[in-house]
């Protein structure tokens, strides 16, 4: 049986990380940007089973749900 690990990621925070910083990134959340933070993430394996687009205080939040097997 497959095991496996589960990530939960504010896709708008994400792109601002280090790590899948998207050039140019602006403060509203564009399809480009969010693809390209998604290819990455995926590249490490992840793959998203679900996303969620919440407004929290005025903002607008996007939860990715994640899954790789371990």
């Amino acid at each position: 049986m497959t095991k496996w690990e589960y990530k939960v990621v504010d896709l708008v925070k994400e792109i601002g990380k280090e790590e899948t910083r998207v050039e140019g990134f602006r403060p509203w959340l564009r399809a480009m940007d969010l693809e390209e933070v998604l290819n990455k993430l995926g590249a490490k394996g992840w793959e998203l089973v679900d996303m969620s687009f919440l407004l929290d205080k005025g903002e607008t939040v996007v939860v990715g749900l994640f899954k790789r097997p371990i």
